[in-house]
């Protein structure tokens, strides 16, 4: 409720297809194997998920794993998982769950890799010796 102001409308339309497209195009990655590799981030932690691993899983548990556990931020599009949002939403809208990769490890085809970097936990193993 504006009160007091004028709302003007604008047409974002082609701006947000144009966004959409660029923040696609960064999810992806060539693999150190040749593959193509989706990843992106939430809040502290990275989600790497192999493309030619998901090829030919028939259990998309991950998805499952994220509408149940999480909020639903991957989705399936052509046979594969895919992030729901832009970048921003995945930082957004993810609660670093870790259903996606347990799921995908126990009933699927073990394509998705999660990094959660923990600060101090190198200098933390040098000082003990737990190197």
């Amino acid at each position: 409720m504006n009160i007091g102001r004028k709302e003007e409308l604008r047409d974002y339309s082609d701006f947000k297809i144009g966004l959409h497209r660029f923040e696609i195009s960064r999810l992806f990655l060539k693999s150190r194997e040749g593959g193509v590799v989706m990843h992106f981030e939430e809040r502290t932690i990275k989600v790497i998920i192999d493309e030619d691993k998901c090829a030919g899983c028939t259990t998309h548990a991950c998805v499952a794993g994220c509408k149940l556990y999480d909020r639903g931020i991957l989705v399936l599009k052509d046979g594969k998982p895919a992030l729901g949002g832009d970048t921003e939403y995945a930082k957004r809208v993810g609660t670093e769950c870790l259903a996606c990769e347990y799921e995908c490890w126990f009933r699927g085809n073990k394509a998705i890799t999660i990094e959660a970097p923990i600060p101090g936990l190198e200098e933390y193993k040098r000082k003990h010796g737990v190197l």
